[in-house]
């Protein structure tokens, strides 16, 4: 006897289904938009394909991005709503530049330095000793 086997999957097939209404959609991207962040955008976008009846696999096509994405972005708009679709790196501790670093770089950016001279006098060098 053969058992029915059945392949799994890696990603869940749907479900629970995503419904919004077009104008829910439209303040959805609209919001995504005015985050200014790129990528939580493109989870908004994400959201309002597959609620539109999109499958996520088609909408990560056209939105250029692995079909996880469009997976965990679902997910989590379906757990926390739209603020579960902000980028969660914003709060990843504190900034490692500080200012005297900042002030340092600024200052090499702006004055060529002697490592600078030091390259240009050594490539002029070598090419002269040919």
């Amino acid at each position: 006897m053969r058992k029915n086997r059945r392949k799994k999957r890696a990603l869940p097939q749907g479900g629970q289904q995503l419904r919004l209404g077009c104008r829910d959609r439209r303040r959805l991207i609209r919001w995504g938009e005015r985050t200014g962040c790129p990528l939580t955008l493109r989870r908004c976008l994400a959201v309002a394909k597959v609620a539109s009846g999109q499958s996520r696999g088609q909408a990560a096509r056209e939105l250029l991005c692995a079909t996880s994405t469009v997976v965990c972005a679902v997910r989590r708009y379906q757990e926390h709503g739209r603020e579960g679709l902000v980028d969660r790196r914003a709060f990843n501790g504190p900034t490692k530049v500080d200012e005297r670093f900042r002030k340092t770089l600024c200052r090499v950016l702006r004055v060529p330095g002697q490592a600078e001279h030091r390259f240009r006098a050594k490539v002029s060098s070598d090419s002269g000793a040919r």
